[in-house]
């Protein structure tokens, strides 16, 4: 079940021979811009693409997307890092390793080994919630230490008149603290 098309998980997903290599032809002197003079130094200046575009994600390079539109990722030419320009395939996942090698891994994996000699770190990856976004306690509820263990846990006053600790299992009476303190 070897697949040319690149199917098989052991060939690169960028390959140096798809990149399309140009010469020229003769001695190539006509092309050669001429030195000192004020019109091609504004010319010299930086070379903007002319197709579409991708920021890289390592370096903020622009890298063109000249006829590359079916590729999940590009190789950027400045850093030599792949960055992807589509989402992962269903199922899958786009990881960067702090080495700035981009993984492909199942959406459920939890951990990852970066494949290259230099770095062989195991990521570990996990839900991770955006920062500042607490979960807020639902309305009516309150923070009660038990009396029996000490642990404390949410106690929902509003249909609750009896207390029930889940590490103890233990039940008494609930107090009127928390509308007092609310």
């Amino acid at each position: 079940m070897h697949r040319e098309d690149g199917g098989n998980e052991n060939v690169p997903l960028l390959r140096d021979d798809q990149r399309a290599q140009t010469y020229m032809e003769g001695g190539g002197d006509e092309l050669e811009p001429h030195r000192g003079s004020v019109e091609n130094v504004e010319d010299a200046g930086e070379r903007r693409p002319s197709g579409a575009t991708v920021t890289c994600r390592v370096c903020d390079e622009q890298i063109e997307l000249n006829g590359r539109d079916s590729q999940h990722v590009v190789k950027c030419s400045s850093c030599h890092e792949a960055t992807p320009i589509r989402p992962a395939p269903a199922g899958k996942k786009y990881v960067r390793c702090p080495c700035n090698c981009l993984l492909i891994c199942k959406a459920a994996s939890t951990r990852i080994a970066c494949p290259r000699g230099n770095c062989r770190r195991v990521i570990t990856l996990g839900h991770r919630e955006p920062q500042g976004s607490a979960i807020r306690a639902p309305a009516g509820s309150c923070r009660v230490q038990c009396v029996h263990c000490s642990e404390v846990f949410l106690f929902n006053t509003l249909s609750n008149s009896l207390a029930h600790c889940p590490h103890c299992k233990k039940k008494y009476v609930f107090v009127e603290i928390c509308s007092k303190s609310s």
